[in-house]
């Protein structure tokens, strides 16, 4: 991901936490203040906007900074995802998605969540989403969702589009599917496969 971008989202969550602390002090002068009650309405309104546009910020932000080894990743629970390890080699990375393949195929399937999760993840993926990140739609994709955990697949001509694309989905799905595994696969023509992971519960 760009540096400026991240550097941009840096920026906007410190003035938005600026602007935040700057109401609390300003509602509680209007508090001790004699005809302010309006005033303190509407900024106790503003105060929860803020706060969670500063939580959606953080959230962003905490994204961008994850940094793939490999195409392994992990999350804390919190929307962060972190480096499981650095520089694995081809036949870990190849032995890791055989194994989380297993898993996923040994997986009972659950209609209603599986219909709801890929339903989500397809809104994700949407075009106007990925306007809005600065990133570009996969060639082509797939999603599998059974009980806990989907499984997406998305295709790209370039390594760093994928992971752009994977950075993107990752925020996007933070809340319902907060533990996820990023795999990269080459394919013969030169594409890359880039498969995520996502589980409601627990890692893989």
């Amino acid at each position: 991901m760009d540096t400026r971008k991240l550097l941009a989202l840096a920026i906007a969550v410190a003035a938005a936490a600026g602007y935040f602390a700057g109401h609390i002090m300003d509602r509680q002068a209007g508090d001790a203040m004699p005809g302010h009650a309006d005033e303190g309405i509407a900024t106790n309104a503003d105060l929860l906007r803020l706060s969670r546009k500063v939580d959606e910020l953080n959230a962003r932000l905490s994204a961008l900074r994850t940094t793939e080894a490999g195409g392994m990743r992990s999350s804390t629970g919190s929307g962060a995802r972190v480096a499981d390890r650095e520089g694995p080699s081809r036949e870990d990375i190849a032995a890791t998605h055989a194994r989380i393949e297993r898993v996923f195929a040994e997986e009972k399937n659950n209609a209603q969540w599986s219909l709801a999760s890929t339903r989500l993840i397809e809104q994700a993926l949407s075009a106007e989403k990925f306007r809005e990140f600065g990133a570009l739609p996969p060639l082509s994709s797939d999603i599998e969702c059974r009980s806990r955990t989907c499984r997406i697949r998305m295709t790209y001509t370039d390594s760093g589009e994928a992971t752009d694309a994977g950075t993107l989905l990752n925020f996007e799905l933070a809340k319902q599917l907060p533990y996820a595994v990023a795999m990269s696969r080459t394919r013969a023509d030169g594409s890359i496969d880039h498969f995520i992971y996502a589980t409601r519960d627990r890692p893989l």
